[in-house]
């Protein structure tokens, strides 16, 4: 895909999968030096539910991500296959919604390396393109790529915490984007004016949770949204 020549694939399960399709990633051009190279082209693959699966179906790819709604009868088991398919080395991720059973999660959780489950669409497309982004383009935050692949292959069952706020109080920001669990993925999205010692208060601040990543790509020039995905249970 891109900068860091890796190959990325978005799965939509169902009617839901196929919608979160349609609306594809945020859209975050920007006026600021630090945007992304190009737009998010990740492959994307609609599969109905029940669907088969080839084993080699996905095995050549570094990062999948798969979405749908777990009350879609057979998403779960759907998913799994995809699951299945990757390779032991990708990073794949289910971003659902629904209120999966707990046999079902347990199941999610066996093949994929992390499991998130939200109900807000808005944060759903957010989180896609946070992901895609990150492993995709440049960032402006010191960004430790290898501890993300691990924690995100092992990140077992995640919640997302988000907060917004402006550069000039960035301790409440990361108060407010508080939340139990150890950080498995971080995205600041800022504004222009977001300097070299507002990302190392920002570091400062997360600590031994520093895992984030995130561009100059807000159009308030003092804005940041900081997103969290932290491991949790359900």
């Amino acid at each position: 895909m891109d900068e860091f020549g890796i190959s990325t694939c978005l799965v939509g399960i169902g009617e839901a999968g196929e919608s979160r399709l349609a609306e594809g990633f945020e859209d975050r051009e920007s006026d600021a030096e630090m945007v992304p190279d190009s737009e998010i082209d990740a492959d994307t693959r609609y599969v109905s539910t029940g669907e088969k699966v080839e084993t080699a179906e996905f095995a050549s790819v570094d990062l999948v991500v798969v979405t749908g709604d777990v009350s879609d009868d057979d998403s779960v088991e759907t998913a799994a296959h995809i699951g299945d398919s990757c390779d032991s080395d990708a990073v794949s991720v289910a971003v659902v919604t629904g209120e999966p059973e707990q046999g079902e999660l347990q199941r999610s959780t066996q093949v994929f390396g992390t499991v998130v489950v939200i109900e807000t669409e808005q944060w759903i497309q957010e989180l896609l393109t946070d992901l895609f982004t990150l492993f995709s383009q440049p960032m402006m935050l010191h960004t430790d790529y290898v501890r993300i692949n691990e924690n995100l292959k092992q990140g077992s069952v995640a919640s997302v915490c988000r907060a917004t706020g402006d550069r000039e109080n960035l301790p409440d920001v990361v108060e407010n984007c508080s939340g139990t669990g150890d950080v498995l993925m971080g995205y600041a999205e800022v504004g222009s004016e977001f300097i070299v010692g507002d990302a190392e208060e920002l570091e400062e601040l997360l600590g031994d949770e520093r895992v984030v990543g995130g561009q100059a790509t807000l159009n308030d020039d003092t804005g940041v949204r900081l997103t969290l995905l932290k491991e949790g249970s359900y």
